[in-house]
């Protein structure tokens, strides 16, 4: 009997989640989540009661003839003492020149080699201020945090300052 009533207990529990907010997704940890997608508004409809959710945002942006391209994972994973905890995690950074700057570059004389080292040194560089880690963030701040994420990528100089944890092995 205690089976049965267990099992009614997680189906109920996938249902809600399901009518509440579409598709459910699990977490590293196993933690059911609602998944939004690539849509940040719907992660801040569950930031004021930080309901486990998750959203994957990419940024595609066109800066100095180059496309950098930042794709972050950002899950709300639950509550405790009135804070939100937030995993957020930098799933991968690209950068590729346009054309127009390939071929000014070739026509400057530089190799394919150096090209390729002065991309790489540049994504390097971008790299380094992308955040991957875990912030626990008073419901509010979260809210305020995902409204500038719509806009912006998600960096390291915007974490500072918040209760953040960065991970050591970031991309």
């Amino acid at each position: 009997m205690k089976r049965m009533q267990i099992w009614l207990f997680l189906l109920a529990c996938t249902a809600a989640a399901l009518a509440c907010g579409g598709p459910v997704n699990e977490n590293n940890d196993n933690t059911l989540l609602i998944d939004c997608g690539d849509d940040i508004s719907c992660l801040q409809e569950y930031s004021a009661d930080c309901t486990p959710s998750v959203a994957v945002q990419t940024k595609k942006d066109e800066l100095a003839d180059m496309v950098i391209t930042i794709q972050t994972r950002v899950a709300i994973t639950g509550q405790e003492d009135g804070v939100c905890a937030v995993d957020i995690q930098t799933v991968s950074v690209e950068l590729e020149y346009t054309q127009g700057r390939m071929h000014q570059m070739q026509e400057s004389g530089y190799t394919a080699e150096e090209i390729e080292t002065q991309r790489q040194e540049i994504l390097a560089g971008i790299k380094e201020n992308t955040f991957s880690g875990v912030c626990n963030l008073k419901p509010s701040d979260l809210e305020s945090s995902l409204q500038h994420w719509k806009t912006y990528p998600i960096e390291d100089t915007y974490i500072e300052g918040k209760e953040c944890t960065e991970d050591a092995g970031t991309p």
